[in-house]
């Protein structure tokens, strides 16, 4: 089945995606700074990448997919640039992968290589951001989290006993109004 991406304007931004715009407005519900696309990068490959958004108060590059996680390749090569390259790096600048929401629109993302990843505010910088196993904020380095749940991604949460499983809920970008006849005008 090959699912086809839906470009959708949000904020003046012609995004190639709905998913994509999705995330923007997500973003944007939780305070959290954005850029979209904002430059190629050249890979150690010589491949040329062109990553969905950077969360520069995060250090964070995020790449949107969809149901399926097709030609993730690039993220994963910059993900093991940075590493291979300057291993205290990694550190300081992160890559994710945002998903498609999950059941109830809940978000779902993953760290490239697999780690465990939340969702929270920081009680000392006060931005949304993700944290690691060490509760360690992404922004500051402050170590605790805030006043909010740590959110766990929609595929995560699946998997844990009902209650102990808090997500949260994508805000979708506003869709055009279709156009065309209306039903039961003349």
């Amino acid at each position: 089945m090959n699912i086809k991406a839906v470009p959708l304007t949000y904020k003046g931004i012609k995004f190639r995606s709905s998913l994509e715009a999705d995330w923007a407005a997500t973003f944007d519900d939780l305070g959290i700074y954005w850029q979209y696309e904002p430059l190629v990068i050249q890979l150690p490959s010589g491949q040329m990448y062109l990553p969905d958004f950077y969360l520069p108060l995060l250090c964070c590059w995020a790449e949107v997919k969809g149901p399926r996680w097709e030609r993730l390749d690039k993220a994963l090569e910059l993900r093991k640039s940075l590493t291979d390259e300057a291993p205290w790096l990694w550190r300081l600048v992160r890559v994710i992968v945002l998903e498609a929401a999950g059941p109830g629109d809940a978000l779902s993302w993953q760290a490239p290589d697999d780690r465990q990843l939340w969702l929270t505010d920081c009680s000392e910088c006060g931005l949304w951001g993700w944290v690691q196993d060490d509760l360690t904020c992404w922004r500051c380095g402050h170590v605790g989290g805030g006043k909010h749940f740590r959110y766990w991604p929609a595929t995560a949460a699946a998997q844990l006993p009902e209650g102990m499983r808090p997500t949260y809920r994508m805000t979708r970008a506003p869709r055009p109004e279709p156009t065309g006849k209306s039903k039961g005008g003349k």
